[in-house]
């Protein structure tokens, strides 16, 4: 097998993010509770989306093995916590651990849970921005997370 390009851990980012929220879509006219199990499958299909984005920034920065996904958080911690501490730090522990919890658990606050939607927002348009512009995702396929509410 061929070894994934940045560009195709891009591409992969972007039909998560469009599998998230078509579950979010399917989730619309219930209630929070009601919908636990759409909103955990969006949980799960964002943070494979976020692992897919910082795949493409590892391997844009020459990186070969990837490994797990422990590797990549701890990449994606020292990459960008001295770039943008408070902001990646709200993204990462505020929205993405927080659905990634979710996601096993489904029992987050509904508060909560929309908090978590719109840190992860800000965090896929930090990767974002780490990739050159022929690689980044439109902002239509992560800015429907800013206002995700019940």
């Amino acid at each position: 097998m061929a070894e994934r390009a940045a560009t195709d851990f891009a591409v992969a980012a972007r039909h998560r993010l469009e599998s998230a929220q078509a579950f979010y879509r399917a989730a619309s006219g219930a209630t929070y509770d009601g919908a636990f199990a759409q909103l955990g499958q969006m949980a799960s299909a964002i943070w494979d989306a976020v692992v897919d984005l910082i795949s493409a920034v590892m391997r844009q920065d020459g990186m070969r093995n990837l490994g797990r996904s422990t590797t990549r958080m701890n990449y994606l911690n020292d990459r960008l916590t001295a770039r943008w501490a408070n902001r990646y730090e709200q993204g990462y522990r505020d929205g993405l651990l927080m659905l990634h919890s979710f996601q096993h658990n489904m029992d987050l606050p509904e508060r909560r849970f929309g908090d978590a939607c719109r840190r992860c927002a800000q965090l896929v348009g930090l990767l974002n921005e780490l990739l050159p512009v022929n690689r980044r995702l439109p902002a239509d396929a992560y800015d429907w997370l800013l206002a995700v509410a019940f």
